[in-house]
């Protein structure tokens, strides 16, 4: 993973746990399916920032990919729990 590569995943996931957070406090903390986004982006986060600020080996950079693909299977898995429960995954469930 080059840094350009890194750069833009993270800038991708700050994106999407800032939007993921934001949604959260809009329903003000009531909906734990959106709370699941949320810790799941800041772990993302996490993990992505490290080797732009450090060098890291190559099983970093595997676990890395590893948890970008545990993460986007996570967020189709909640769009459909969501579509099921809500009947349109864009309803803030409440």
């Amino acid at each position: 993973m080059g840094a350009m590569g890194a750069a833009l995943a993270l800038g991708g996931f700050m994106g999407n746990f800032v939007f993921s957070l934001a949604d959260h406090a809009g329903n003000g903390f009531f909906n734990l399916l959106e709370g699941v986004l949320v810790v799941a982006s800041a772990i993302a986060v996490g993990l992505l920032a490290v080797p732009l600020f450090m060098p890291v080996s190559r099983q970093y950079v595997d676990l890395c990919v590893a948890i970008l693909l545990l993460e986007a299977w996570a967020g189709g898995a909640l769009y459909c729990t969501r579509r099921v429960i809500c009947g349109d995954p864009l309803d803030s469930c409440l």
